[in-house]
């Protein structure tokens, strides 16, 4: 049950810290917390589903606030953030990236379509890979019931045989830059459907065993944001001494602003993803969720792959930079930074070089 309605507009607090609606994740999200078997998110509990998915409201919240502050004179930090990751050009340029946010957060408090509004279907979490299963292209293709797919003549088919999914081998295999040998079926042990996607050692591994691996979302045929251990904090669905770390919870050292602005960074300097919350997947894969992951969508134009790396996300224009989720990400948690820790005289933290910074 909500502890409140969700429809509750935000508050603010005198210090201008923004207060949301509290929303319970399976309100959101079909997932399974009772065990950690295919894609269960036992390891991580409700608990902390429930803070993450209030503090993604909370970043959300932030960024909102870094373009309402952005032509405020008091507020010098909103339009540095803001200017660092996206570089808008005009009015029309921040409302769009207001917007992007505000989708986000409004999904967030009320539900509704997901997939730029195509997709109606109550998304799924989950938290490792193993909601699916990688065969091989001579295994016996399934349907969507999850019964053997059949020739006219009655007998099953192997997967190899049916066009369609030949085809998405190719593509995929294209869109890799690997041979089509190189892709493997997968199929949904929860869903009934095939993903495609290259193999990651044996056949029991999939996209969690990569170390940097967090999460990635998919929107047909059904939406499903995955997460993995790394995006929590932990190492293993196995440990349990991982701690969640909440909004503006790391102690920051900054270098002075004007170390950054002369090119002659202290080599101590903290990086922005030092800081990062463990929201920070999940609230970048709800940008894909919500907003779709088409060219215009959360696909940068001009970039062939998405873009992480902080000093990438500094370089990109407006027109990718609107498109890429992680430069809402940075902008959403420097600003949680410079909202809510206390300044030194007028100077705040900052982060709009990618380093934390004061003065």
């Amino acid at each position: 049950m909500k502890l409140f309605n969700a429809s509750v507009l935000a508050v603010l607090l005198s210090f201008g810290a923004p207060v949301a609606a509290q929303v319970v994740i399976t309100d959101r999200f079909v997932v399974n917390v009772n065990t950690n078997n295919r894609g269960g998110c036992a390891y991580v509990g409700l608990t902390r589903l429930n803070r993450m998915i209030n503090d993604c409201v909370t970043l959300a919240d932030h960024g909102i606030m870094a373009l309402d502050d952005y032509n405020d004179d008091a507020r010098p930090e909103a339009r540095r953030i803001v200017d660092a990751f996206f570089k808008p050009q005009s009015d029309a340029h921040r409302t769009e990236i207001r917007s992007r946010f505000s989708r986000v957060r409004n999904w967030i408090l009320n539900g509704g379509p997901v997939d730029n509004g195509e997709n109606r279907r109550q998304p799924y979490l989950v938290c490792y890979h193993d909601w699916q299963e990688r065969r091989e292209m001579t295994h016996l293709a399934r349907d969507l019931q999850g019964e053997p797919v059949r020739g006219r003549n009655g007998r099953p088919l192997q997967i190899r045989q049916i066009p369609r999914y030949v085809t998405a081998q190719r593509e995929t295999a294209d869109e890799l830059g690997v041979r089509p040998s190189e892709i493997f079926p997968y199929w949904s042990l929860l869903y009934n459907f095939y993903n495609f996607d290259e193999g990651y050692g044996s056949p029991t591994s999939g996209y969690c065993s990569v170390e940097d691996h967090e999460g990635y979302t998919e929107l047909a045929p059904a939406p499903i944001i995955t997460l993995c251990p790394r995006a929590f904090g932990a190492s293993s669905r196995t440990d349990s001494a991982w701690e969640y770390r909440g909004l503006h919870a790391v102690d920051v050292t900054p270098v002075a602003r004007s170390t950054v602005e002369n090119g002659n960074l202290n080599a101590d300097a903290q990086r922005i993803d030092a800081i990062e919350p463990g929201a920070s997947a999940l609230f970048h894969e709800l940008f894909h969720l919500v907003l779709g992951t088409d060219d215009g969508q959360t696909t940068a134009p001009n970039f062939p792959d998405e873009v992480y790396r902080v000093s990438t996300c500094l370089t990109m224009g407006y027109e990718d930079a609107v498109c890429n989720p992680e430069n809402f990400n940075n902008v959403a948690q420097a600003y949680d930074y410079t909202r809510n820790i206390p300044a030194e005289g007028n100077d705040r933290i900052e982060f709009f070089s990618g380093f934390a910074t004061r003065g």
